[in-house]
């Protein structure tokens, strides 16, 4: 659980906001089909910080203001078969580590999908390698949005996070690298060279 503290310059007091946090948290379990059927919306911003399974694949702790916070939109509605499903939009800057130069990288995090309400029973049976088809997750009278939330963002991460081309400092090293076993490779070659040139000689006239 994370504390976050304000201080009210015109009051001259400090505000210590876990327990709107705590608040907040309990308004974020959703009767799904319900939620579905109703076609209900929810959007707002979670702080990256407060997901505990995520925090273990970031490379440093989140900035604070909004490149620290997550912001979501829950949709509820059907499929074209009438099948009752979640749209989920998320977008974030996540702080993960380049697998190239071992530095940080901000991670542009962009999620737009779909999740069909299925039975928790039936789940792994519904479960599907169509393309065309959208992903399950069980229905649920007590759907928690934040671990739903953060479940599609492991799954959205990179599993190789790289710096776009030409970002990346170990481009620069790697190229050094290659210009300098070009450099030896050329010297060697020139003492190669040198050394059969000076070793040659013409055959000799043989005298009778």
């Amino acid at each position: 659980m994370f504390l976050y503290l304000d201080f009210d310059k015109s009051a001259g007091k400090y505000y210590y906001f876990m327990f709107m946090c705590v608040a907040a948290a309990q308004k974020m379990l959703i009767d799904s089909l319900k939620f579905s059927r109703e076609k209900q919306t929810q959007r707002g911003t979670l702080p990256v910080a407060g997901f505990d399974r995520l925090r273990d694949s970031l490379f440093a702790a989140p900035a604070n203001g909004k490149d620290g916070d997550a912001r979501y939109e829950l949709s509820g509605g059907a499929d074209a078969r009438d099948r009752p499903v979640l749209r989920l939009t998320v977008t974030a800057r996540l702080p993960l580590q380049c697998q190239r130069c071992l530095k940080a990288l901000a991670h542009e995090l962009v999620i737009d999908t779909t999740l069909r309400l299925v039975p928790e029973a039936a789940l792994e049976a519904e479960m599907s390698d169509d393309p065309n088809e959208s992903d399950c997750v069980a229905a649920s009278t007590e759907l928690d949005v934040a671990a739903l939330i953060e479940d599609e963002i492991l799954l959205a991460l990179p599993a190789y996070p790289r710096h776009e081309a030409g970002h990346c400092t170990a481009e620069g090293e790697v190229s050094t690298k290659k210009d300098s076993a070009f450099s030896v490779l050329s010297t060697l070659s020139t003492l190669s060279t040198l050394s059969t040139s000076g070793n040659s000689h013409k055959p000799g006239t043989l005298k009778h």
